[in-house]
């Protein structure tokens, strides 16, 4: 598989978006995709649910004994859960869905973490952009390594694309471990 790097006129300045109020009551629900591509049929994912939209999507693990599920969510939160489960399996076939800046709860998000998150939804589909590009978008040029651990503590897996960011030297880092992060590209390269 070929990565590639996109010049850097392609990105758009991100700004952050910022949300006031009080701490949202967060849900938790653990749940599997057993009709998604084979590389991601044992994948148990954890959603977190805020009023105000998704708060975490991450990858516990592949299924195993140590897989503990947890309640399902009030029906008024349903809704929420079943268009996720529906966006993630689109996006896990290959699919371009995206999911609004505006649906996710980032509340708690330092500034600069929420400009490189913001950054790296600029960053299309099927390519890659190097730490210092998005560090750049993000509006802060010098603060590579700063995006490095913006792009470790991304919150929204998937749909916020840190697997879309590169080191200038290869793959760079990823939190699930690189077979993950080499997967993800090759959703996106059907």
């Amino acid at each position: 598989m070929v990565f590639s790097t996109t010049p850097s006129s392609r990105f758009p300045r991100a700004a952050a978006s910022k949300k006031h109020g009080t701490s949202a009551e967060l849900l938790r629900v653990r749940f599997e995709l057993p009709t998604a591509p084979r590389a991601f049929r044992s994948i148990l994912w954890e959603a977190e649910f805020s009023s105000r939209g998704v708060a975490r999507l991450s990858l516990l693990s592949s299924q195993g004994d140590d897989a503990v599920k947890l309640p399902a969510l009030p029906l008024e939160h349903e809704k929420h859960l079943k268009s996720l489960k529906k966006s993630l399996l689109e996006r896990l076939k290959g699919g371009r869905i995206e999911m609004d800046w505006n649906e996710f709860d980032l509340e708690g998000a330092g500034d600069f973490h929420q400009r490189v998150w913001k950054a790296m939804l600029y960053i299309p589909f099927g390519e890659t952009a190097t730490y210092a590009e998005v560090a750049r978008d993000a509006g802060s040029p010098l603060a590579f390594r700063a995006c490095g651990q913006a792009c470790g503590a991304n919150r929204i897996l998937i749909f916020i694309p840190c697997h879309r960011v590169v080191s200038s030297t290869g793959l760079g880092g990823f939190g699930y471990g690189l077979d993950w992060k080499k997967n993800f590209l090759a959703m996106e390269q059907q």
